[in-house]
């Protein structure tokens, strides 16, 4: 950790317990995690939110790369080439145990050996918000949130009106050594009125190869196209939307690493029905299906094609009318189906509780249970329960909190059946986890939370190496038990009246089994200063350390060089009605390496608008 980062979390750490005025009570703050609209006096998890103002500062940026900032996330390939593979981690957990959500659905790709969604395929100008839910949530998400949930909320209908909005970018997109020159353009048109809403936008990318050092360029295509509406009867309101992204990605060879003319076809479907009935303003009846059709191909030496479809409903009720006691009532359907050289299909019925109970008035004791039938592997339960207390420290609104949470992961369709290695003897995995946590609220924007984890799995679903002289691999159960243990620190706290910080800082360790490409340390600083005259800047530096990766050449595991990057943003409101932003990517244009073998992006610019018609 170089000094400058050490003298920004000094700085950040000097004024966290600094005396506040104006304090805000964390029982007048209702955190939003889609389902349970709670005060955060009684949330047992952190939960982080980024509305449509923050996203704008990334515009034109990967959406991988926006979530790569936050506290407790980490996704190798996202500061790569635009169509590099991604690799997601939080808690020491992967892709099978965070769960992605689109419009309070969970989204996934059967296909996918991680049955997950490929967050290359959304375009972040479509975004209103996003949630990031640490923790386990399988109580009420399901299968697949064992360490964290990503909520992910789509523009759709404006409060009045027309709006016609245009939005894109343009700049550069280079490696430390590659030639400078526009090869990043991407456009949104959207039309929204109370009732429909339209949306087109593609992007297109050149100007790097996925390996390192490689003179060819693999370009990056993607579209997307999204019609919708919502409608009020009485005291119901009605939504439906239909999704359409696409991307080609150009990759080469990795075994020998070389260049290669091969492509990656990715396209998904959704298409979205929901119905709330409001009984009262708080006690609600929520309706919500998704039917998800998923299409794949790989042009390469291994020519391959995958298709997978999706069926998922989630029905619950909620009241929230009584001051002492709230609860969330629902049952979850999913049906799942994918064509490898047979058709392979599952099914699973979830019905689910989760209670808050104010036992006083400073002691909430929250709780939940999940049943889970699934049609190959029977069932299961998962469970959580934990206290928050409030309390006063430092003349600060504090809460402690505590919670033991359980989750159950279900082997994916493609491990078992799939192309590579499928093992239909896989079961499924399990996890119980332990965290306690501090939050402290100063005044409105002065937040200081802390939370340490204890993440037991067993079952853990490794791609393992059967013989090393075919390069057999096959999926197999790990007898060992794998334990994860780590904190995470977050500070928010403004500097002066026109200048704020934010800290994040993340420490994972592992007892046991290593996980490639996982940090020990990360920590994010970023600092926004309002300039006056609509104008706004950001400086936003990232530190990762070494962690451990497989050189494919050797299939030796090495330890990858610790590395920071500085991004700058300078936002110009010019009008109600429009904004520009230029971005600075890895000013320093710092040299590093997220993947053995890949090429990373060096110094980038880009120019951002965003215009109302």
């Amino acid at each position: 950790m170089n000094k400058h980062t050490i003298l920004g979390l000094m700085a950040c750490l000097s004024i966290a317990f600094s005396s506040a005025q104006s304090l805000i009570s964390l029982d007048e703050v209702v955190v939003r995690d889609n389902k349970l609209e709670l005060p955060r006096a009684t949330k047992t998890k952190r939960v982080i939110r980024l509305e449509a103002e923050e996203l704008q500062r990334y515009a034109g940026q990967p959406l991988a790369l926006v979530l790569n900032n936050l506290a407790g996330i980490e996704i190798s390939g996202s500061r790569g080439a635009q169509g590099q593979n991604l690799g997601l981690y939080a808690r020491g957990g992967n892709n099978r145990q965070i769960l992605i959500l689109l419009d309070g659905m969970p989204l996934n790709d059967p296909s996918q050996p991680a049955s997950d969604f490929d967050l290359r395929l959304l375009d972040l100008s479509t975004i209103e918000s996003i949630e990031i839910i640490k923790g386990p949530s399988s109580v009420v998400y399901g299968s697949g949130a064992a360490t964290a949930v990503i909520a992910i909320t789509t523009k759709k209908t404006t409060e009045k009106g027309l709006d016609i909005s245009l939005s894109g970018s343009g700049g550069t997109h280079r490696s430390q050594e590659s030639a400078t020159g526009i090869n990043l353009i991407q456009n949104t048109l959207s039309l929204r009125s109370p009732t429909l809403f339209l949306e087109l936008g593609q992007q297109f990318t050149n100007g790097m190869s996925s390996l390192n050092g490689r003179p060819e360029d693999d370009p990056f295509n993607r579209k997307h196209a999204a019609v919708g509406g919502q409608f009020e009867i009485a005291t119901t309101t009605l939504s439906a939307a239909a999704r359409i992204n696409e991307f080609e990605a150009g990759f080469d060879n990795t075994y020998p690493l070389e260049d290669a003319d091969f492509l990656s076809l990715s396209r998904q479907l959704t298409f979205n029905i929901s119905a709330d009935t409001e009984f009262s303003k708080r006690r609600k009846l929520s309706v919500k299906a998704q039917l998800g059709q998923s299409d794949r191909e790989i042009r390469s030496n291994f020519n391959a094609l995958y298709g997978a479809q999706s069926l998922s409903l989630d029905a619950y009720f909620s009241n929230y009318a009584s001051p002492r006691f709230s609860y969330l009532i629902g049952a979850y359907l999913l049906s799942q189906d994918t064509d490898f050289e047979s058709l392979a299909e599952s099914q699973s019925i979830e019905p689910y509780l989760n209670l808050s109970a104010n036992l006083s008035e400073k002691l909430t004791l929250s709780g939940g249970a999940r049943y889970i039938n699934h049609s190959s592997f029977g069932s299961d339960w998962v469970y959580s329960l934990g206290p928050a207390y409030t309390t006063k420290i430092a003349k600060l609104s504090t809460k402690l909190f505590a919670e033991l949470s359980s989750a159950f992961i279900a082997p994916s369709l493609s491990q078992l059946f799939g192309p590579f290695g499928p093992n239909p003897d896989l079961q499924p995995e399990t996890n119980t986890t332990q965290s306690i946590g501090i939050e402290l609220l100063g005044t409105k924007r002065a937040e200081y939370t802390l939370s340490l984890f204890s993440r037991n799995e067993n079952n853990r679903v490794l791609y393992s190496l059967l013989d090393a002289n075919t390069f057999a691999y096959q999926y197999l159960n790990t007898e060992e038990a794998f334990t994860a243990r780590g904190a995470e620190l977050f500070i928010s706290q403004p500097l002066s009246t026109s200048l704020k910080s934010n800290l994040s800082y993340t420490f994972t360790e592992l007892d046991s089994q290593e996980v490639l490409r996982l940090p020990k340390h990360k920590l994010n600083l970023l600092l926004t200063a309002d300039l006056g005259n609509q104008l706004e800047a950001t400086a936003n530096y990232h530190w990762v350390s070494s962690r451990l990766d497989t050189d494919f050449t050797t299939f030796e595991t090495r330890s990858l060089d610790a590395y920071g990057l500085l991004d700058l943003t300078v936002s110009k409101r010019l009008s109600p009605q429009a904004q520009l932003s230029l971005q600075l990517f890895n000013l320093l244009n710092t040299n590093y390496v997220e993947i053995i073998g890949f090429a990373t992006r060096g110094r980038n610019l880009s120019l951002a608008y965003q215009v109302k018609l």
